[in-house]
């Protein structure tokens, strides 16, 4: 063979092994990237109605061991609207606060029919899309789209999956809560996993998933045999899925029909069957590669009642560990929101999150006995919120009373009104007293009363013990200790001011973390009197009192103002008129009023204007 030949054969035949090697080493990264991402998968299951008393059994073996060993939270369940299934629903789905349509949703699947009208003919009627044959849809979407846009909260429900469906992902939602009797159907859990569209991709909602006997308290029941069939046959297909469970629901909606024996009968079997479900679950799924949420999305009746609106979510799956779950929404280990559910799946499914999310995705504050730790948050939160508008509402009353006791006396014997000044002491002692009582995890109501009671006494006391100057030196000391109590506290991650009756809700959810109005009120009104009678005190020290007042504003100004953790724009302009116009005063003792006559000229101005402002 020639040498040119044979180079030329060689060169073939090298090129030839070659290529496979080089096309290994530049094809692998994305095409295991896109297999990685293609095995994910979310299921969540909706659990409405659902205790936190109940997964402390350990007899509910496998509802005890999901919570207890996954990242769980408590829920915050505000929507735009009302507390119930429906708003929840599109909360999650929107990624923000979003309304239903008023009404039960109209969700339909293949097979079924709408008073023998085909469901995907009415869907193409009123939305003028049609429909994918096997998909289920949302009918009453135009009407759940009009209600948003008429609050104006620019909510898009189906936000989740128009952003699974950018992905190429697949979503499905099986079961129902329908109502025996009720010619509506109770299919709200299927909006979390619809588009904007109205579309889920998959599933089954219809009476097919359920059970009828008559005899059966609850009438219609769920046919677990059925959904597990169903869910065995989706679960490779499908990258998110919702699984409603119904029967706790269709148990509340009956509850005054059946005697008190009867409704707990009936809840230990369906919490039996529950147990077995999510048992069922957590062995037909690899964790490793999966997510697995359980929540309850709204209180129960009862719950509502007693002012508890927490619900709750567990979740358990790869990157999760046993903890509490905590998003930037309300920097709270153990306390999310609904508007955290879609971007936290959307992330663990590697979806792009919908530009208009508030809400955002969850990680876990590694913690032991967390189910004991999030049981203890509810308890103080509730009582808390339960003591807070007859508290606020007493020592509102207490003060004006003393008040007016005090310009009484001032006019007719000002030699008793002198009594009072203690009394007056306590007043300004409260707001810090209902702080530190929270260094204590007490939710009984007359143990509580009591040391709060106890702590202004030895507050009052100390003041008066300290004081030299009795003018001033107490309401100085009350004061100035109030502002470094709730500097501390709130530079330290608010941990006192979460539990204080004197601070925001959590359930609420009007706020999660900075300081609250109330304390935001206090923390202004102690510093400025604080300040004036600490430089009317130090008035032979000009050096002292301009450092020590200039480096109180400060701290109150970059605490109100910063964003990591104040958050309080308004406050912060509030706070920066006080520093100036303390700055001015400054110029007025240095000389400067030669100069501009214009220049604030008094401490008592700057009180006046710093209280306006």
């Amino acid at each position: 063979m020639p040498e040119k030949r044979f180079n030329s054969f060689l060169k073939t035949k090298i090129l030839f092994f070659l290529l496979p090697v080089i096309l290994f080493f530049l094809l692998p990264a994305p095409a295991l990237a896109s297999g990685e991402s293609s095995q994910r998968k979310v299921i969540l299951v909706i659990c409405d109605y659902l205790n936190p008393d109940d997964l402390n059994r350990t007899e509910l073996t496998n509802l005890h061991n999901f919570f207890g060993e996954g990242g769980i939270a408590l829920l915050n369940t505000n929507t735009a609207g009302a507390r119930n299934r429906q708003n929840a629903a599109v909360t999650i789905s929107a990624g923000r606060v979003a309304l239903s349509s008023g009404a039960e949703p109209l969700v339909f699947g293949p097979r079924e029919n709408v008073r023998g009208e085909d469901p995907a003919v009415l869907f193409q009627a009123r939305t003028g899309i049609t429909p994918e044959r096997g998909n289920i849809v949302v009918l009453d979407l135009p009407s759940i789209q009009w209600a948003n846009e008429k609050e104006q909260n620019r909510a898009e429900p189906g936000a989740l999956g128009d952003a699974l469906h950018n992905k190429g992902l697949k979503t499905a939602v099986i079961g129902n809560s329908d109502l025996p009797g009720v010619p509506l159907s109770n299919r709200s859990a299927a909006l979390i996993a619809m588009d904007r569209k109205g579309i889920i991709d998959r599933g089954n909602v219809s009476e097919e998933v359920l059970t009828y006997d008559p005899v059966d308290p609850l009438g219609h029941r769920t046919n677990y045999t059925k959904l597990n069939k169903i869910f065995l046959e989706l679960q490779p297909q499908t990258d998110f899925m919702v699984i409603d469970l119904g029967d706790l629901v269709r148990l509340e909606y009956k509850r005054t029909n059946l005697t008190s024996r009867v409704y707990i009968q009936e809840r230990e079997r369906i919490l039996r069957e529950y147990d077995d479900f999510i048992g069922l679950l957590m062995e037909k799924t690899d964790l490793s590669q999966s997510l697995c949420i359980v929540a309850t999305t709204i209180p129960t009746v009862e719950e509502n009642s007693e002012k508890r609106y927490f619900g709750f979510i567990g979740a358990q799956g790869k990157g999760l560990e046993e903890g509490l779950l905590s998003t930037p929404t309300t920097r709270k280990p153990g306390v999310i929101t609904l508007l955290d559910i879609a971007p936290s799946i959307g992330a663990f499914l590697q979806a792009d999150p919908d530009p208009l999310y508030i809400g955002r995705s969850w990680h876990v504050v590694p913690e032991e006995n967390n189910l004991a730790i999030m049981q203890k948050v509810e308890k103080r939160t509730v009582f808390a919120s339960y003591l807070r508008a007859p508290l606020v509402k007493g020592y509102v009353l207490l003060h004006l009373i003393v008040l007016a006791s005090i310009l009484f006396f001032l006019v007719f014997d000002p030699r008793k009104g002198n009594c009072l000044g203690p009394l007056l002491l306590g007043l300004i002692a409260v707001p810090l007293t209902l702080l530190l009582v929270c260094l204590t995890d007490i939710t009984d109501l007359w143990l509580y009363l009591a040391l709060c009671l106890v702590i202004n006494i030895v507050l009052v006391l100390i003041s008066i013990w300290l004081a030299r100057d009795k003018n001033y030196d107490s309401l100085i000391f009350l004061c100035l200790a109030t502002v470094i109590a709730l500097l501390i506290d709130t530079i330290s991650g608010g941990h006192l001011q979460r539990f204080s009756v004197l601070s925001y809700d959590p359930m609420g959810g009007a706020r999660f973390y900075g300081i609250g109005n109330e304390y935001m009120g206090v923390m202004m009104g102690a510093t400025i009197i604080g300040v004036s009678l600490l430089v009317t005190r130090l008035k032979k020290r000009l050096t002292v009192q301009y450092l020590l007042a200039g480096a109180l504003f400060l701290s109150v100004l970059v605490v109100l103002g910063a964003s990591l953790v104040g958050e309080q724009f308004r406050r912060f302009c509030s706070i920066i008129d006080c520093f100036w116009l303390y700055l001015s005063a400054i110029i007025r003792d240095s000389g400067a009023p030669k100069k501009y006559p214009g220049w604030p000229y008094h401490y008592r101005f700057i009180m006046w204007r710093c209280l306006c402002s």
